[in-house]
């Protein structure tokens, strides 16, 4: 869903998302040189320029997750899965 890539469909059982890194050998132009290909199950969906990507991401991407979870450690104290112990 965030990669805009979502069919409707519940994903199969494994499904693989991938985002790859291109770099272009001669590019005609220096600032696409780079690319990311994200590819779903081996299928590529998308293809943008690095700079393209980085924007895209810009918003889907937190930057500070206590800010924007509210969470601060005294929040954030879990116990552990055997015994109860704090990690």
């Amino acid at each position: 869903v965030s990669l805009n890539i979502f069919d409707g469909e519940w994903p199969d059982f494994c499904a693989e998302v991938a985002i790859e890194l291109w770099e272009e050998k001669n590019p005609e132009d220096a600032e696409d040189r780079f690319s990311v290909r994200i590819l779903y199950n081996g299928k590529e969906q998308r293809r943008l320029r690095l700079e393209d990507f980085e924007k895209f991401c810009e918003n889907r991407i937190p930057s500070s997750y206590e800010e924007e979870c509210q969470l601060g450690a005294a929040e954030f104290n879990m116990k552990g899965p055997v015994g109860g112990s704090n990690f």
